[in-house]
């Protein structure tokens, strides 16, 4: 695939409204993209939902057992719904402007750019090269991730096609995330009589705030946010319910317990409620991710791009890979500005770029005699 192509490509892509919420945007995109890889003799599995887009997965049509098996990860969705308003593209002179161009439909074209220049070199597609193409990753891909577990407990290494840092990144590693409700319970009253003599709802939860935030520790590379807060109903009113949720990043499991610990307490203690929901368990620097990050260096140098590393605050799906034991960099994806914003934008030669890392690193990974650790 050439520049032209791609860039039709990503424009045929990008004005198809795959919100995570529209099915019938998300699976047109799918079919599209599922349809490129298997015009290099990929094998297509669909998986059906009722109400989220279908899961598409592609595989090598030869697997050889004594060879690592790598799963290149994207997604079809964005974040921007039929009624956000932002449909059309605009192009500057470096730049593609649009809904998804940068998050991550440019990611989808490196990867099928990527795989249709490397079988036009070698004549034939790597064996054990798989394509994952999750219909709901913005909202956490919980729509199939039963299936996503079971697929990729049968690979060895992962690349992801988020996109690139400001400085050209990849990352290896993300925070965990997880996701505090607290409910505080109060007794209703009317304020110029009750009010100060029974419990406000949302007076419980003020403490609450203020001793979870404080359990931060950012030298560990935990961070807290308290996200959204409600309660009570009219100002003359004693609140009897009062609710907040918090957004918790991690490092370590270790730290998320901690805090767990203190919250159980807190809450028996002011007979509140809280719920803490798992969602990403950090994607940490294991011995297969440093090995991965061998043969990234080694492409590097054949295609003459300098590679960094970073960590990165935020989760994906290479953070579900890393916790079944997969070696996983993220980044493969376009480089760009401003995503989950209306002013998204792309950098259009990062297709090119990106694409040709990409080829080099399955091609150093997949090489016979080149998997030892």
């Amino acid at each position: 695939m050439n520049d032209q192509q791609s860039m039709e490509l990503l424009h045929q892509l990008a004005l198809i409204n795959s919100g995570t919420d529209n099915k019938k945007g998300v699976d047109a995109v799918g079919e599209i993209v599922s349809a490129k890889f298997m015009e290099l003799g990929m094998k297509l599995r669909r998986f059906a939902h009722a109400h989220r887009g279908d899961l598409f997965v592609l595989e090598s049509p030869v697997i050889r057992p004594n060879m690592p098996r790598l799963l290149i990860s994207g997604h079809l969705d964005t974040v921007f719904e039929p009624h956000s308003g932002f449909t059309t593209l605009n192009h500057s002179q470096d730049y593609l402007h649009g809904p998804g161009v940068l998050d991550m439909k440019g990611g989808l074209v490196i990867a099928i750019r990527a795989l249709h220049n490397l079988h036009k070199t070698i004549q034939i597609l790597p064996a054990n090269i798989g394509v994952v193409l999750s219909p709901d990753e913005e909202v956490g891909s919980l729509a199939h991730r039963d299936v996503l577990a079971k697929l990729y407990s049968n690979y060895d290494y992962g690349l992801i096609l988020e996109g690139a840092g400001n400085d050209w990144e990849l990352c290896n590693e993300r925070k965990g995330i997880a996701i505090l409700t607290i409910v505080c319970h109060g007794e209703a009253g009317h304020s110029g009589y009750w009010g100060n003599r029974r419990t406000n709802a949302i007076d419980v939860l003020a403490g609450h705030i203020t001793s979870i935030v404080g359990l931060a520790n950012l030298q560990q590379g935990t961070s807290i946010n308290t996200g959204v807060v409600s309660g009570g109903g009219k100002i003359n009113v004693v609140a009897d319910r009062a609710e907040a949720q918090f957004d918790i990043r991690y490092i370590s499991t270790k730290e998320l317990d901690r805090i767990e610990e203190f919250v159980q307490a807190s809450c028996k203690k002011s007979n509140s409620d809280y719920k803490l929901d798992r969602l990403f368990g950090p994607m940490n620097l294991s011995s297969k991710t440093r090995h991965l990050m061998y043969h990234l260096q080694q492409a590097g140098d054949k295609v003459g791009q300098k590679i960094v590393f970073e960590r990165r605050g935020s989760a994906s799906d290479g953070n579900l890979m890393s916790s079944l034991g997969l070696g996983v960099v993220d980044g493969f994806g376009a480089k760009g500005y401003d995503h989950h914003t209306k002013k998204e934008r792309m950098l259009k030669s990062s297709l090119s770029m990106r694409a040709a890392l990409l080829s080099a690193t399955i091609e150093s990974i997949t090489k016979p005699g080149q998997n030892d650790e």
